[in-house]
């Protein structure tokens, strides 16, 4: 039997998973086969748990963003059976300070730079999604 929570449990459900382990795979061309699929480092969640990942200008998931905003991501932790998958909309901006607050020495694998003019930020916000709750053992839809 699938149960249902409300959106500030949804909320709190992706912003704690996500910020746990700050890794996902987002889903962009979901109107294509095969779906695109890649890897993403979660730089932040905000308040509203929209999710901000770190993107250069020219690849391949933000030409998705650009011809279609849907993105689906997904979330999951083997070690303690927590799965999430979140659909929602995704948009490209570019905010220096937004940049200097989240970006990392990591980010100089693809970047030359905070201040590479390559680096666009994706914030993505939820629309609505799942999670499996190991503990009942039962599935959970988000009810926005």
């Amino acid at each position: 039997m699938t149960a249902t929570v409300g959106k500030t449990e949804a909320l709190a459900k992706i912003k704690s998973l996500g910020e746990k382990l700050m890794t996902c795979h987002m889903m962009t061309g979901l109107d294509q086969r095969p779906i695109s699929t890649r890897p993403m480092t979660i730089q932040k969640i905000d308040d509203q748990s929209r999710i901000i990942f770190i993107s250069n200008k020219g690849s391949d998931k933000n030409q998705d963003v650009e011809r279609s905003n849907e993105m689906q991501l997904t979330i999951a932790d083997a070690k303690d059976n927590e799965f999430l998958c979140i659909y929602g909309t995704a948009e490209i901006y570019r905010d220096q300070a937004d940049v200097d607050e989240i970006y990392d020495t990591l980010d100089n694998n693809w970047f030359k730079g905070k201040d590479d003019p390559n680096i666009t930020l994706i914030r993505f916000t939820p629309k609505s999604g799942n999670y499996w709750d190991a503990q009942a053992k039962k599935p959970v839809v988000f009810g926005w």
